[in-house]
């Protein structure tokens, strides 16, 4: 099966930050209360992962598959701190 699209994000949760977010090609920050993220206008992998991570403190690691731009797989799994730091040291 070829794929479309192979993509790898990382995503960190900190309670202390500095500076300002900066706008990329990619992405515009904006805030929103967790009850009104707008996943209709997000990849379709975002209503997926969004949640537990951000409502449930959950750390997963998972892989998605996309043809056409519609998700056709996902697999996540929840994974311990640890073992996410031990995978990818900061």
């Amino acid at each position: 099966m070829p794929w479309d699209l192979i993509e790898h994000e990382f995503v960190l949760r900190s309670e202390d930050t500095a500076g300002a977010p900066t706008e990329t090609e990619t992405m515009t920050p904006t805030w929103f209360p967790l009850s009104e993220i707008p996943f209709s206008q997000m990849p379709a992998d975002d209503v997926v992962w969004y949640p537990p991570v951000l409502e449930q403190q959950r750390c997963l690691t998972g892989s998605f598959v996309f043809s056409a731009r519609k998700m056709v797989k996902h697999v996540l799994q929840d994974v311990s701190e640890e073992q996410l730091r031990s995978r990818y040291p900061l």
